[in-house]
């Protein structure tokens, strides 16, 4: 199974809408000082990451209701925010063994995409240092040598 990539819709400088596969959707809503994560759809998408490259603002989740379509991408986030009365219908959304290997399946895919990111970040900031180096070092011998000549 792959994680998949939502359309990201820009409804404004702070509101985004996700919509993933038009099966379902979720909003980030970004304010001053936090973000507000609004559903996580059905839990194919890496709500966590891609909300993270919307805003580098703290995380609140919201879930509308417990139906899986808006809680199946909640094991991104530590904790999330729900009226209690929707616990049980939450519960039972997540309590079924295809849906628990799932999102296990889930988790260790972006886990893995994350340290493939992390990964890939430090290669590419090793690379730029290694080629600041490389300039600096030909700058230092370009100008030995035009001292070298005086």
């Amino acid at each position: 199974m792959i994680l998949r990539e939502p359309e990201i819709l820009s409804v404004n400088d702070h509101i985004w809408l996700l919509n993933d596969n038009n099966e379902a959707t979720g909003y980030v809503i970004a304010g001053t000082r936090y973000a507000a994560v609004i559903d996580t759809m059905i839990g194919l998408v890496d709500v966590r990451a891609i909300t993270e490259e919307l805003t580098d603002l703290p995380l609140t989740l919201i879930n509308t209701h417990g139906h899986i379509d808006h809680i199946g991408g909640n094991w991104g986030f530590e904790k999330a925010f729900m009226n209690l009365a929707d616990q049980a219908v939450a519960e039972k959304s997540l309590s079924h063994p295809q849906v628990e290997e799932a999102i296990e399946l889930e988790k260790e895919m972006a886990r893995q995409a994350r340290k493939e990111l992390r990964d890939q970040k430090k290669a590419d900031r090793k690379q730029k240092v290694d080629e600041k180096k490389a300039k600096l070092s030909a700058d230092f011998a370009a100008f030995k040598a035009k001292f070298a000549k005086e």
